[in-house]
């Protein structure tokens, strides 16, 4: 079945919803009622649609037989739009969890190219193929190596609706010294090149990411609720 006209109303988050509508990677859907469903990735973030509503046990059942079954230990659902809230406070209240926000960013492709075009390269940046967690295309990844290993990355890993989600890393003996702004500047520079958006989102308390984020010429655009269980919290009853 199409899921994809489903989860239109979704402004944040494309990359990962449609990454999997897609066929990139394995989806499951939670069926809560007749017009409201949950589609869970396999990285744990999944994402609600169909019509809001007071009547908010449907879809913690749903959540806790899917949290039970698939015995997972992390939960982290997002919704379209903040007329979710009531219903889904309710849920995540009855589920002993927790509300924290992302933040959403959006690049400016003008500032995006004018440091690129005028940052002097400190590292060799390689660009390889991956195929990892389960992805059944490659996508690339920015690296830079020592000694033959990978010590930070810059990876398009989830591809959707035209649009990449990207994540970086740098090995913690090598930070502060612009690895991760030089992989993310070639990686991003190759999307673009291939007439694809690079979309980048982190929890609003990390501030490096955030940073980084308006170094390489993105743009806040918004806070958007993340509904969060995990198995401290205790399993759902």
């Amino acid at each position: 079945m199409n899921h994809k006209n489903k989860f239109l109303e979704y402004d944040h988050n494309r990359a990962i919803i449609y990454s999997a509508l897609e066929g990139q990677y394995n989806y499951d859907l939670i069926k809560c009622k007749e017009q409201c469903s949950i589609l869970c990735t396999i990285f744990d973030f999944h994402f609600i649609q169909g019509q809001s509503s007071e009547h908010h046990l449907e879809i913690y059942q749903g959540i806790k037989e899917y949290i039970i079954n698939k015995q997972k230990n992390e939960f982290i659902l997002f919704a379209p739009t903040e007329k979710w809230k009531p219903t889904l406070t309710k849920v995540f209240h009855k589920l002993n969890g927790v509300i924290d926000q992302r933040s959403i960013f959006e690049l400016d492709k003008e500032k995006f190219l004018n440091q690129f075009n005028q940052h002097q390269f400190r590292y060799h940046v390689e660009l390889i193929d991956e195929q990892t967690n389960g992805s059944k295309i490659s996508f690339k990844t920015a690296v830079i190596k020592k000694d033959d290993q990978v010590i930070s990355y810059c990876k398009g890993f989830m591809i959707g609706d035209k649009q990449v989600e990207i994540d970086v890393f740098t090995d913690e003996n090598f930070r502060g010294n612009n690895m991760a702004f030089e992989v993310s500047l070639c990686l991003i520079k190759y999307l673009l090149d291939h007439q694809l958006t690079p979309n980048w989102s982190c929890w609003s308390k990390k501030e490096s990411s955030k940073r980084l984020a308006q170094k390489l010429g993105f743009d806040f655009k918004k806070n958007v609720n993340a509904y969060i269980w995990v198995s401290d919290f205790g399993m759902p009853l």
